[in-house]
């Protein structure tokens, strides 16, 4: 891992956190749609469902939580938190990149903890080609 590794990932959730990082100029566009509302009374509220089949798991949604942070130890109570709601919620999620704890050992609980708050959550992992050359993964 390099020397840079911990202290990007420190600088994603610090700026995420304490900058503004909404787009100023860009947007979605969606303030130029307009929903004309159409009432469907003809449906029970109680019989609408999100649930989705995903890789053979249901989910209570087509959500998925996805590369979210690991690897400093600042990213375990947020990957812990989100792993509590994954489980509670049955949305799938997924812990940022495996290559800070490839690289130090000592970092892996800041991923493994995902596992630990949410052990019925469908959890997943991603890996840079660069770690499955040097590593052998």
């Amino acid at each position: 891992m390099s020397a840079d590794t911990p202290s990007r990932k420190r600088d994603h959730l610090k700026i995420s956190l304490e900058r503004d990082i909404e787009f100023e100029a860009k947007t979605t566009w969606l303030e130029y749609v307009e929903l004309v509302h159409k009432a469907l009374p003809e449906l029970d509220f109680d019989e609408i469902s999100t649930e989705t089949t995903f890789l053979g798991r249901r989910f209570g949604m087509p959500l998925i939580m996805e590369a979210m942070t690991g690897g400093v130890p600042e990213a375990a109570e947020i990957n812990g938190n989100l792993a509590e709601a994954a489980e509670r919620f049955s949305i799938p999620m997924g812990v940022g990149s495996q290559r800070a704890a490839l690289s130090d050992s000592s970092l892996e609980y800041t991923f493994k903890v995902a596992r630990e708050r949410g052990p019925n959550a469908f959890l997943i992992a991603n890996l840079s080609g660069v770690q499955l050359v040097q590593d052998g993964v």
